[in-house]
């Protein structure tokens, strides 16, 4: 794996935020699912709600529908359902498709002076990271990023964005509980499962077959009270508005597997919201399509990331943590930093147009899930233990502010 591939492997990480996880590439609506119910997408005109619920103009919404004033009592099973692609709005099939992502700031920044938190980048840096991707004020730097270094190595197109849920290394299952299966809810549960690989299909399939058989490895430390079957990733507060489910979390993590090691990458976004259109499968069972996860990555939790990337044999470089005092794991590492510290344009801990300097990067991605009949089974992830015990990159590492 070159240098190139091991930095792109990372920003590919920081887009996905996805993911994600994972949001979607090459997007497509699950088979005969019905109307959306009519709800705008990001970037449209639709209702919205800031983060004290008001509702306000284009700039100050942040982009889904507001929890519904009423709603009919009700109660259908769970809704299981597991990702299936990845879709980070890069150009798929000579297809350019919208940039995902929500206005998590509920500010219109065009330019520094606009910017919902104070940044050193130079006007033409921030024109092409930084800078919000919709008149609506849409959130997504990482895009810009990922787009970026795209350039340095196939590994980020879109079909290879893909390869890694295809091949079932890693996903996620997600879980809706308490909707009155109506078009309106306002009050429902939403529950995120890392998953670090494949389990099996109950057709006998060792890869996914993307159908209600899966089941999916999930990763046993977000398990709650670490014996029962719920996450420790749970919505602060959820509902469904015109068919369309909205969650809003403290934190999201998402895991990924890069080549050669064997530890999840984690991604780590505050203030994450999931949107998602409750839609019908081929199978008739109920799934959640047309969706987008957006939220803030901290840049010392990713940059906290990086340092640990374990690379097995490559580029000269012989069973290597960035971290370590090799010359060309720092190299690579340097090269990653540099480039999300390029990227920051909003703030971690929410304290958006106060001053305060930008130190995370928004991200966002599409996400589409497949209906599932059984929720999968826990397993301890590796964790990595025993890397970076002599670093060349210290534990904290961050960009200069």
């Amino acid at each position: 794996m070159s240098s190139s591939r091991v930095a792109s492997l990372a920003a590919f990480a920081l887009a996905c935020a996805t993911a994600s996880c994972a949001a979607l590439l090459g997007f497509e609506r699950l088979s005969g699912d019905e109307t959306d119910g009519g709800v705008a997408e990001a970037g449209e005109d639709a209702p919205g709600v800031d983060a004290g619920g008001r509702e306000g103009g284009a700039c100050t919404e942040l982009g889904v529908p507001a929890p519904p004033a009423n709603a009919e009592p009700g109660d259908v099973p769970p809704v299981l359902g597991a990702l299936r692609l990845l879709d980070f709005g890069l150009e798929v099939g000579g297809v350019r498709p919208e940039v995902p992502g929500l206005n998590l700031d509920l500010t219109c920044s065009v330019d520094i002076a606009s910017s919902s938190c104070t940044t050193k980048l130079l006007p033409t840096t921030f024109e092409t990271h930084a800078k919000d991707k919709s008149p609506t004020g849409i959130d997504n730097a990482g895009f810009s990023l990922i787009e970026y270094l795209s350039r340095l190595s196939d590994v980020l197109s879109a079909k290879s964005f893909n390869d890694g849920l295809q091949a079932g290394l890693y996903g996620a299952v997600l879980r809706v509980q308490g909707w009155n299966g109506l078009p309106d809810d306002d009050s429902v549960q939403v529950e995120v499962f890392p998953a670090i690989g494949f389990e099996r299909n109950g057709d006998g399939g060792t890869k996914p077959a993307f159908d209600e058989h899966d089941e999916w490895k999930l990763d046993s430390r977000f398990q709650l009270g670490g014996v029962l079957e719920a996450s420790t990733i749970k919505s602060d507060r959820a509902w469904v508005n015109g068919g369309r489910a909205v969650a809003r979390f403290k934190e999201v993590t998402l895991l990924l597997m890069l080549s050669d090691d064997p530890k999840p990458f984690e991604v780590r976004m505050t203030d994450a919201v999931l949107s998602a259109t409750i839609g019908t499968d081929a199978s008739g069972k109920r799934a959640l399509r047309d969706g987008v996860v957006a939220g803030r990555w901290k840049t010392s939790d990713f940059l906290g990331q990086v340092r640990t990337i374990y690379l097995a044999d490559s580029n000269g470089l012989v069973d290597t943590t960035l971290c370590d005092k090799v010359p060309g794991a720092t190299l690579i590492y340097n090269g990653v930093k540099t480039t999300v510290c390029d990227g920051r344009d909003i703030r971690s801990d929410s304290e958006d147009n106060k001053g305060l300097p930008c130190d995370a990067v928004s991200a966002a991605a599409r996400v589409e899930a497949y209906a599932i009949d059984n929720l999968g089974t826990f397993e301890a992830s590796v964790d990595g233990g025993g890397r970076c015990e002599d670093p060349a990159v210290p534990l904290g590492d961050d960009c200069p502010p």
